[in-house]
């Protein structure tokens, strides 16, 4: 018998097989996932970031909405939502769930990432400064910096992202640990 303790063992596999870049493997377990419960929120949003990882974007799309029906308050799913929205051109997706992802943890370095990520699509060039200065702000997470780093480079702001940048690397390599992956990660 299936029981949800399993299926989320089931789709821990998956992911780390994600992590791993194995890619049949992960696939083998999310989709072993979704025979039992086609509607699991977990294995929907695994397939999403498998195919956005590969390059599949309009099936990863059609796989992160479905999982967004059960997971509407997860902030990195949001955040994986709003990557592949902004890879298709679906701008007005991606900023509804960038501002929802945002309103839902405003002060929260995940809540932060998300919306960074969606205004550096867009021309509102004082929030990106302002967002990013306050991720930088509240956290001292290399990964958290380097988004801030970026997205500072992207309004001009290019001597404080080199200095961002280059702090952020040495912690890095001083805790010998990368940071996760932030595109279509769910870790992220």
């Amino acid at each position: 018998m299936t029981t949800p303790q399993s299926l989320h063992a089931q789709f821990l596999e998956g992911a780390q097989y994600l992590l791993v870049h194995d890619y049949q493997k992960a696939a083998n377990a999310f989709d072993a996932v979704l025979k039992a419960d086609p509607d699991n929120m977990e294995a929907n949003a695994g397939v999403a970031a498998l195919l956005h990882k590969t390059n599949n974007s309009r099936p990863a799309y059609k796989y992160a909405k479905k999982a967004l029906k059960k997971g509407s308050t997860n902030v990195p799913l949001l955040s994986l939502v709003i990557a592949i929205a902004l890879k298709l051109g679906k701008f007005d997706d991606a900023k509804r769930y960038a501002t929802k992802a945002y309103k839902l943890a405003p002060k929260s370095v995940k809540g932060m990432q998300a919306y960074l990520h969606y205004l550096q699509h867009t021309d509102k060039w004082r929030e990106v400064e302002q967002v990013a200065l306050r991720l930088l702000a509240q956290s001292k997470d290399a990964n958290a910096r380097l988004t801030a780093g970026t997205a500072l480079q992207s309004v001009g702001r290019i001597i404080e992202a080199i200095r961002i940048y280059r702090n952020a690397i040495a912690d890095i390599l001083a805790t010998k640990s990368p940071p996760p992956h932030t595109k279509g990660s769910l870790a992220a």
